[in-house]
């Protein structure tokens, strides 16, 4: 699956064991791979990237774009149009049409394999931006306490290192102060990106779901596992939806 190179959670794509199947023994694992991780008090996490936004949409057509150009071909008035779109800076874009298609997919995976009740998650957390608060509206519903937690938005247009790795720091922090000790959290790809910064894993797609520990003195996360990801393409792979 073809990736931008300036979405949120850019790169490659790794269809591991549970891309096309799940199995429910990941459910109950007990056994994650915390074998970095120093003894002590684990929490599960359940890390959810939100579904596709029209700023993505916007920012593949513009990758294509860009593309065209270096290849000698004029690039599409559609393209060119959607990358003008990127300079207002939107920083609260709703979800596309794809981006609803695929909630309802990974949305019939989690009931198919009984997710909402064998987890055990006890909070959802999710950022404050409308995708976000969609996606976990359409996944979890009312079935678990929820809480918006505004250190969780993406990084804001020239907001620097420093104060972005400051909210990275809270947020960790945050989580390891709370009594649950299964949470699932609704977020953005750049964010997680960063927060799994020194472990070799691939940044998440768009409503890909992954488990990890996390190890409540150090701060530290063990190496996630993938278990639900969207079957339809995304904009990026369908020139159909990017035309």
């Amino acid at each position: 699956m073809r990736r931008s190179a300036h979405d949120e959670a850019s790169g490659p794509r790794d269809h591991g064991p549970h891309a096309h199947g799940f199995s429910p023994r990941s459910l109950e694992s007990e056994s994650l791979d915390g074998s970095v991780l120093p003894p002590g008090r684990t929490k599960v996490l359940y890390v959810v990237r939100h579904a596709e936004s029209e700023e993505n949409v916007q920012i593949y057509k513009f990758d294509r774009a860009v593309a065209d150009f270096r290849h000698g071909i004029f690039p599409r008035f559609g393209d060119i149009k959607a990358a003008s779109k990127l300079l207002s800076f939107n920083e609260d874009s709703p979800l596309s049409d794809l981006g609803e298609q695929q909630l309802i997919d990974v949305r019939d995976q989690l009931c198919n394999t009984g997710f909402h009740k064998r987890s055990g998650v006890q909070l959802v957390v999710h950022s404050t931006r409308q995708r976000a608060v969609r996606t976990c509206n359409a996944l979890f519903g009312n079935r678990f306490p929820t809480i918006a937690v505004e250190d969780l938005v993406e990084r804001l247009p020239f907001e620097k290192d420093g104060p972005f790795r400051d909210r990275l720091v809270r947020f960790r922090s945050w989580l390891a102060a709370r009594d649950e000790d299964c949470i699932a959290i609704v977020g953005h790809g750049y964010f997680f990106q960063r927060m799994f910064r020194g472990l070799k894993t691939e940044p998440l797609g768009n409503v890909e779901v992954r488990k990890c520990a996390f190890h409540v003195e150090s701060l530290r996360f063990g190496m996630p596992e993938m278990l639900y990801e969207p079957q339809c393409e995304d904009s990026s792979d369908s020139s159909g939806c990017c035309a």
